[in-house]
């Protein structure tokens, strides 16, 4: 009878602790920083979407719309005042500050770029007067891109937003197109507000935006309550055939009002289990369909996790946004072979020392015999 050896418990922890050591020497070794592969696209929509701020802040100023008591605004031109007749709910004055950054216009090309957006896709893109700025960013690297934005806006604006009556969301994008800085504009607007219908701005809010809308030239779409108004973008967007569907902004159409809503996180979502609730939104509703869809929200959380400064400026280089982590092959397959070395050494030893204690085996059955 052949007699099994039992390998002690020192040797067992002693091969488990080299193998694990030499795995993550391997994975060290194998990781590499290098640019990302759209780092050029990206820099260059940063810098037009400088040039589109500017821009911006020289009409507003020509309108009269200034704060020169305000350091805060001097310093980032596209944030709007606290109060007016269009502003909706309160808004983070740190996260409006953020979003002012044009490097979230890189972010944008890097993200559509990895949700597999190309020249002449059609693109979804739901725009919030609460964040004038990332709409601009997020246009300008669709611009880049080279993609069909298919554009629904909302004129409402949160706190601190496109929120003053002489210079709307609908005023900014047509600045910008009269001084040929961005060749597309909104397909549809929505006064915004509570369900998208103006609920809950005063009578003045809802007249600053058709005027606003007049003198635009832009299509005022006043929908009857909430479910009419995701409706309409859904139904936009299935109709013009979008390859994905970018959001930003928290509105109600957007987001619904079904249980999945909160737990949206931000930048590329993970399509989640199907949801019927008759109060989703048009996110869940893209999800559903299998369309990637993006979403910018929480922007303070973005910034951190692409080294965007959360002040506002592009001074310092966001270094991970322009970089991409990858792994050489060869390493992980060279500690392969380190950690397989000495278990193929010992079989060819056993094969060949018939005295050797390891385990015999029977040709016949394929097992061990006892």
């Amino acid at each position: 009878m052949n007699v099994v050896p039992r390998v002690s418990r020192r040797t067992l922890l002693l091969s488990t602790v080299t193998a694990v050591t030499v795995l993550a020497a391997v994975f060290i070794a194998a990781r590499r920083t290098e640019p990302h592969p759209s780092s050029a696209r990206m820099r260059t929509a940063a810098e037009h979407t400088v040039r589109c701020f500017e821009a911006v802040q020289v009409e507003k100023e020509r309108r009269g719309v200034t704060y020169d008591e305000d350091a805060a605004h001097r310093r980032h031109p596209l944030l709007g005042t606290e109060l007016s007749f269009l502003t909706t709910t309160l808004g983070s004055f740190e996260a409006k500050v953020a979003s002012t950054n044009p490097e979230f216009a890189a972010l944008a090309v890097r993200l559509l770029g990895e949700a597999g957006v190309d020249s002449g896709d059609a693109v979804g893109v739901t725009l919030s007067g609460s964040f004038p700025a990332l709409g601009i960013s997020l246009l300008c690297a669709v611009e880049q891109i080279g993609a069909r934005p298919v554009i629904i806006s909302s004129l409402g604006a949160s706190t601190f937003g496109a929120n003053e009556e002489a210079m709307t969301w609908a005023d900014m994008e047509g600045t910008l197109n009269r001084n040929n800085l961005l060749h597309v504009r909104s397909r549809l607007m929505t006064p915004g507000a509570e369900a998208d219908t103006g609920g809950g701005l005063p009578e003045e809010g809802m007249e600053a935006i058709r005027k606003a809308v007049r003198r635009t030239g832009s299509v005022l779409i006043v929908p009857p309550d909430l479910p009419a108004a995701i409706a309409l973008r859904e139904s936009l967007f299935l109709r013009e055939k979008i390859s994905a569907y970018v959001n930003v902004g928290g509105s109600q159409a957007v987001l619904g009002t079904c249980p999945h809503a909160p737990s949206y996180g931000n930048g590329i979502l993970t399509p989640a289990a199907g949801c019927r609730d008759e109060g989703r939104g048009v996110i869940a509703a893209m999800l559903d369909r299998g369309v990637p869809v993006i979403h910018f929200l929480n922007i303070r959380d973005l910034a951190r996790r692409y080294d965007i400064d959360e002040d506002g400026s592009n001074e310092r280089p966001p270094s991970r946004l322009y970089e991409q982590q990858t792994v050489d092959p060869v390493w992980p397959l060279a500690g392969a072979l380190l950690i397989a070395a000495p278990l193929l050494w010992d079989r060819l030893r056993a094969r060949k020392d018939p005295h050797s204690p390891h385990l015999p085996t029977d040709k016949r059955m394929g097992t061990f015999s006892i």
